[in-house]
């Protein structure tokens, strides 16, 4: 077997690192070091643009990586192992690329797709994308997984892989059939935060894991009456809340359910607070949410006028200046068929083809074409980010002609249950009132169910029904069911709070337990919207807001600055054409590599 001998009671190191050098491995902290169960470490480094947070759980022959991921996005990170190992990966928020370290071969994970792989002592690359990068690491020693696999069916195949192959294939995809993968992994890891753990219930939870999003559900067995609680807690402020989602099947209805474990944690600390205290607490929360939200919004719509001036301003030259650079880049594709280019030369074509092509992106909207060309060359699939009114376009060829205007919420949860809403209409008609008359109450928690029956109840004119009978509903009776629909209390609880709240009353009648999900639920969205104001401001164009505000000429700096660009755009589109137009005629390669070098450069 490929494997190396290994001693049982040492655990099973695999780090997550911003280096290929193994020997610079950080060792981290150890926070629980119980010798008989299972130990905790806690490894946290700064990165180029971000920061990583690492949680491992040791057990005997398994090891549970928690990974929180904060950066500008194309941060590689090395997990390095050491000793073969079989690797199993939830990618639980957002997505990153993955590949062997010696390998050409990308493999995108998206959000709540989930991996199982034979790495053994291979070094696997992550490349990550911008903002929040959440995801859940098991590492199982071989023969664990091969006395697995002697159990189920299921995990054969890759077992021949742990016998035979140097590595496995990182593009093998588990499925997830009853949904419930993401809620089991939340339970596991609260009880390890907050219990002292055998290294045996451990193993046995970790194959539950494992199984469970091959569709075997095994009985878990049940926590012990005299478990022992940890004395020291996690520090749960530092996990990304958004990745856990709610389980519709989940068979009890307790107000637990309604939140994360990273909420669940704040609503812990703020039990330490006297009803006056809260409601101070609040008002306070309340006042920065809408000054965020406020400045947010304005942003946006002020970013959006100022694009429309420039770009009119600099009329077709973005176009033009695009079309130059894809052109350029055909020229440099086309060289490979009258030269012979070695590996080193061609990763220098590579290099200048992709690093065109995305000046090229930057300029115009996306066409199959350019895909088509940067895909050829880069080992990872462009794919470009669409918009909510880019959809809205594309639906419109297709008939459905749908007139949605977001613009009041941003690119927020809000927006997105507006559009949802209005698209549902379309697809399949109105939806009644079935929620309201109690449709799958049975399975939502009661908390829930209670607030969306009294905000339904009081934003009744809300609802208007025409002359012909036809109902119809405002955007916050939207939203109200999109929330109902996906179980989300964050959403019911901003409403009753943008609706109700400002009633001095209304508060003072509400329950010390409801001021403290208020306070959760503005802190949520508060959150979102700095992630929503950080990808507004790596807008190409956010410049044009600091030239406008700083400026003493305001809108006709502004104007200034476009005319002197497209003067800019003009010419070197200019001088591209040139060089594509003599690139056709070079009578040596040396000539072709050294434009594409210059174009790296530049």
């Amino acid at each position: 077997m490929n494997q190396i001998a290994k001693d049982k009671k040492s655990n099973l190191h695999v780090s997550l690192t911003d280096s290929p050098d193994r020997a610079s491995v950080r060792l981290g902290k150890d926070f629980y070091d119980d010798r008989s169960g299972v130990k905790h470490k806690l490894v946290e480094f700064v990165t180029d643009g971000g920061g990583v947070n690492n949680q491992f759980y040791y057990g005997d022959d398994a090891t549970l990586r928690y990974s929180l991921c904060i950066g500008d996005g194309g941060i590689p990170l090395y997990s390095i192992p050491e000793e073969p190992v079989v690797m199993f990966h939830i990618q639980q928020d957002n997505e990153q690329y993955a590949k062997f370290e010696q390998s050409d071969e990308w493999s995108r994970w998206s959000k709540g797709e989930i991996r199982l792989a034979w790495q053994s002592n291979e070094t696997i690359v992550y490349e990550l994308s911008p903002g929040y990068t959440n995801h859940i690491d098991l590492f199982v020693r071989p023969d664990l997984f091969l006395e697995m696999a002697n159990k189920y069916s299921v995990l054969r195949e890759l077992a021949m892989e742990v016998k035979t192959a140097q590595n496995g294939n990182l593009d093998l995809f588990v499925s997830n059939p009853d949904g419930s993968i993401h809620l089991f992994a939340t339970e596991m890891l609260h009880e390890l935060q907050r219990y002292e753990m055998s290294t045996q219930r451990f193993q046995h939870l970790c194959e539950c894991l494992l199984l469970r999003s091959m569709g075997i559900v095994l009985p878990v067995e049940p926590l012990a009456p005299d478990a022992v609680q940890r004395e020291k807690h996690l520090d749960w402020s530092d996990f990304d809340d958004s990745l856990f989602q709610f389980d519709d099947d989940d068979e009890e209805d307790d107000d637990d359910d309604l939140f994360t474990p990273y909420q669940d944690y704040l609503l812990d600390n703020l039990k330490a607070y006297g009803k006056e205290e809260l409601v101070h607490k609040f008002y306070a929360a309340r006042t920065a949410f809408y000054e965020l939200k406020g400045d947010y919004l304005k942003n946006k719509k002020l970013l959006k006028k100022l694009k429309e001036g420039y770009l009119l301003l600099m009329e077709d030259s973005g176009e033009l200046l695009a079309e130059a650079y894809f052109s350029m880049a055909l020229g440099l594709d086309a060289q490979t068929e009258k030269f012979l280019f070695d590996d080193r030369e061609k990763h220098i074509l590579r290099d200048a083809i992709i690093c065109i092509m995305n000046q090229c992106f930057a300029l115009r909207t996306v066409k199959p074409e350019q895909v088509n060309l940067y895909n050829k060359w880069s080992k990872k699939p462009y794919f470009p980010k669409l918009e909510i009114t880019e959809f809205e376009s594309m639906m419109e060829i297709i008939g459905l002609q749908l007139n949605i205007d977001v613009s009041e919420w941003g690119d927020t949860k809000e927006s997105t249950a507006v559009f949802c809403e209005h698209l549902q209409d379309q697809l399949g008609g109105f939806r009644s009132f079935s929620n309201f008359m109690g449709r799958d109450e049975n399975n939502k928690p009661q908390v829930l169910v209670e607030l969306y029956h009294k905000l339904m109840h009081n934003l009744s004119d809300e609802l208007t029904i025409t002359d012909e009978g036809e109902i119809k509903k405002s955007d916050i009776i939207r939203i109200l069911d999109h929330a109902y629909d996906s179980n989300d209390p964050i959403q019911l609880l901003l409403i009753e709070i943008e609706y109700f709240s400002h009633d001095v009353n209304y508060v003072k009648m509400q329950g010390e337990d409801k001021i403290r999900y208020w306070i959760i639920a503005l802190e949520d969205r508060s959150k979102e919207l700095h992630k929503q104001m950080e990808m507004l401001e790596k807008d190409r164009l956010f410049r044009l807001i600091h030239i406008y505000e700083q400026s003493p000429a305001g809108l006709l700096a502004v104007d200034q600055l476009a005319c002197s660009e497209k003067e800019t755009y003009e010419n070197i589109t200019e001088s591209l054409l040139i060089i594509v137009k003599g690139m056709a005629d070079c009578a040596t390669k040396e000539i072709v590599l050294g434009i594409a070098k210059s174009m790296i450069i530049a």
